[in-house]
């Protein structure tokens, strides 16, 4: 049975959706008999009903969400961060075609995913304090329109994705794995276009070099460089989202002519993502190196796996990893 955010999800593409109410308060025995109504409503909003008589800001609060997340879309205003609530960015331009690969399955399971949403700053402030992240380079993200937040299985998470929503995953918030205690630590939202770099979509003309990562933690932390770096005029991050996958055909000529620096996770898993991204890349990219940091240690003794360990490092590390200076290309 759907949990409330997919209920409302459906209701968003068009479909109407009975569910268990999850105001455990407004029902003795359990809500046994679903009685909660979800449908589509007027002017875009999505409509609530439990034919038991709960109020719907007491379902809503149950399932940890708001009445905006009822609501339709509305325009993000950058230049007014104190306000950011959960805003959304304004519509993107229709995207191209999707890749020869994708299917009509793929796409309406695509047209269930949660909602995608502009990060509050409370959210940007968790992420930092769970990953070690800078808010900086966090906003660079979200400018970017990679980085946003949402409810995924009922937790608050944030997610990596990018304008041609065909590729996204999330993490929760809270830093903690998906159902179980060594569950997954990400999920890819189902409909995902595996080969699908993560913020392909966002590299514009001006961006000459590139920085390419494997994951949404990594993807964040190339971020916090190239800002760090004042590089936001002239390179650009991608992710894949697992080190076995090929990039997709379409994507290729994203690279065209452009410098490539490959992040690569410190195991043999990403050395063979390495190899197999290289050889795709081969040609057509203007110039490709790489980098991994299993030679440098966090603060708290641990080795650096990943390119957001690095972000973990002591100052005196950072000042003597001369890797860690001029990152971008």
């Amino acid at each position: 049975m759907k949990t409330l955010p997919e209920a409302i999800a459906a209701a968003r593409a068009g479909q109407k959706s009975a569910l268990r109410c999850p105001n455990a308060h407004g029902h003795k025995h359990g809500d046994r008999n679903p009685s909660l109504s979800v449908f589509p409503g007027k002017n875009s909003w999505v409509g609530v009903k439990c034919f038991s008589g709960c109020n719907r800001d007491d379902i809503l609060a149950a399932a940890g969400l708001k009445v905006r997340d009822l609501g339709p879309d509305r325009p993000f205003e950058p230049r007014q961060r104190p306000s950011i609530r959960f805003l959304l960015p304004p519509p993107p331009p229709p995207p191209p075609p999707p890749p020869p690969t994708d299917d009509s399955e793929k796409a309406a399971k695509r047209r269930l995913w949660p909602r995608l949403m502009v990060p509050e700053v409370a959210v940007l402030e968790r992420i930092r304090d769970v990953r070690g992240i800078s808010v900086e380079g966090l906003e660079l993200a979200v400018e970017r329109g990679i980085l946003r937040s949402g409810y995924h299985e009922d937790r608050p998470c944030w997610f990596v994705t990018d304008e041609r929503r065909i590729a996204a995953q999330a993490r929760r918030i809270d830093g903690q794995r998906f159902r179980t205690a060594d569950g997954p630590k990400g999920l890819s939202l189902e409909g995902t276009v595996g080969g699908w770099p993560i913020g392909a979509a966002a590299i514009k003309p001006e961006h000459r070099s590139i920085l390419f990562c494997e994951g949404g933690p990594d993807l964040l932390a190339a971020h916090v460089y190239i800002q760090a770096e004042g590089r936001q005029d002239s390179a650009a991050a991608v992710a894949m989202l697992g080190a076995s996958a090929a990039i997709a055909g379409e994507a290729l000529e994203v690279f065209r002519g452009r410098r490539v620096r490959f992040v690569v996770h410190a195991d043999d898993a990403g050395k063979a993502s390495l190899s197999l991204w290289s050889k795709q890349l081969h040609g057509i990219a203007a110039g490709m190196d790489s980098i991994s940091f299993g030679s440098l240690r966090r603060a708290d003794g641990k080795p650096c796996s990943d390119l957001n360990d690095t972000l973990l490092v002591s100052a005196d590390t950072f000042e003597k990893a001369r890797v860690l200076h001029a990152l971008t290309p």
